[in-house]
């Protein structure tokens, strides 16, 4: 063991010894040692520049084309906006014209009511019978079905006619009509008739004779199937007595000019 620690003691000396008698090379070597190191470090940090550069110029350039693209699709969505506010006004201006369309087709294939044949029922013919009523044709004369059919209608025994005018005006009957009339098809109504005062004659020939008529007045308003466009037709009409047969044997129209406006077609 003190063999080893004799020989670690001569080593270390050698090793001093050594140390000083080359200290200008070691230091020669050490120097160059670090000048190349120094060298390969400065190579190295000019190499790490280019590439941090390098990297920042990309980073810029992939910068430059993110905001790009950004713009671009900033510009594609104003764009798909307003194209889908275009869409959205053609849209409207679509709907506007099959509006305007539709209500062409209404105003020219529209339904049209018109009264025909104002009669007495032959069952209700009597001399003392005062409560008879009165049938009538309607016909749709128009190109579409009439809807939501109403009469209004009022009927007097009496020597003026603006008496009933009056009567139809204030105090009118209504009757609501459950049926639609097709183009081009008629059909036959009766509407009753509500005498103003039962004890006012015993008869029509003594009605006629103290100069009463019998005056049939009335609107019926109807719309298109669809039930936007309400429309009307009025009658007025004056009671035929034919005096053989002691009856009411017809209507015919006033030639009153003041009564032209009560027999119309809207």
């Amino acid at each position: 063991m003190r063999t080893f620690f004799n020989s670690l003691e001569r080593a270390w000396v050698f090793f001093i010894n050594y140390l000083d008698t080359h200290e200008g090379a070691i230091t020669t070597v050490s120097t160059t040692i670090i000048a190349a190191f120094t060298v390969a470090l400065a190579i190295s940090t000019k190499r790490l520049w280019k590439e941090t550069k390098r990297s920042g110029d990309t980073a810029e350039k992939t910068a430059d084309a993110a905001t790009k693209s950004a713009e671009a699709a900033m510009l594609n969505a104003e764009a798909a906006q307003k194209q889908f506010l275009i869409t959205g006004r053609q849209t409207d201006i679509i709907e506007k014209q099959k509006e305007i369309s539709r209500q062409e087709f209404l105003t020219t294939h529209r339904p049209k009511i018109r009264v025909r044949h104002f009669v007495i029922p032959k069952d209700q013919i009597a001399v003392q019978q005062m409560g008879f009523g009165y049938e009538f044709n309607i016909s749709n004369v128009g190109d579409s079905i009439a809807d939501n059919i109403t009469i209004r209608y009022s009927s007097i025994w009496t020597e003026d006619v603006a008496d009933v005018i009056a009567l139809f005006r204030y105090s009118p009957q209504v009757e609501s009509i459950n049926l639609t009339i097709k183009d081009g098809e008629m059909v036959w109504h009766g509407l009753p008739h509500i005498p103003p005062d039962n004890n006012l004659v015993d008869g029509i020939i003594r009605i006629y004779k103290s100069g009463l008529n019998y005056f049939v007045i009335g609107q019926i308003t109807y719309t298109d199937l669809n039930g936007l466009v309400k429309r009307n037709t009025g009658y007025l009409r004056q009671g035929i007595i034919d005096i053989a047969s002691r009856s009411v044997v017809g209507f015919k129209q006033i030639e009153d000019p003041d009564c032209k406006d009560y027999e119309y077609e809207d």
